[in-house]
């Protein structure tokens, strides 16, 4: 964490995931938001307070070269 605060960032933690497209991807990042589940773990992790400031997800089209794809 000290790396982060000497460079004025914040930590991040991310996921990468595997999507066809664009809007498959949009629809499965809304219905993991709404998860039951998730969402009961969240406001678990988060009963002392907020543990992230926001989340972000974008997409990323992969290269010609990729194995991903």
């Amino acid at each position: 964490m000290d790396y982060f605060r000497k460079r004025g960032g914040q930590p991040k933690l991310v996921y990468l995931l595997g999507h066809e497209d664009k809007a498959k991807f949009e629809a499965a990042f809304q219905n993991f938001l709404k998860d039951p589940d998730w969402v009961a773990a969240r406001d678990a992790s988060e009963a002392n307070g907020k543990i992230v400031e926001k989340v972000d997800a974008t997409f990323f089209t992969t290269l010609p070269f990729s194995s991903m794809k």
